[in-house]
């Protein structure tokens, strides 16, 4: 028998992100997600954020609900590590970093 939380371990960031959307749209939180668009730089393929003045490292998502406080989210691969400016983030925010493996935490966040 499989273990569920051996299979999320496994889990894409792309399909960790949808099951998180669609979860949070079932609890009735507006979803704002911040996602970075593919470029090329000088012929470089590379990954970017249009944002401006101190967006850089934003969280990954907002969540909004009428009689809620926001939720700041950052989500990672199970191996994904945040980077100095996304810890800063998420704790001016009071942000949580969430990977596949925290389904039940953020279950408990969104109810």
């Amino acid at each position: 028998m499989v273990r569920t939380s051996a299979l999320r371990t496994k889990e894409s960031e792309s399909d960790f992100i949808s099951w998180l959307v669609d979860y949070a749209h079932l609890k009735h939180w507006k979803v704002a997600h911040f996602r970075p668009a593919r470029v090329i730089v000088k012929g470089v393929e590379t990954w970017r954020t249009p944002v401006s003045a101190d967006g850089k490292d934003f969280p990954d998502f907002v969540l909004a609900r009428k009689g809620s406080k926001p939720i700041f989210i950052e989500t990672k691969r199970e191996d994904g590590k945040p980077t100095q400016g996304q810890l800063e983030w998420l704790e001016a925010t009071g942000g949580h970093l969430f990977r596949p493996s925290d389904r039940d935490e953020i279950m408990k966040l969104l109810d």
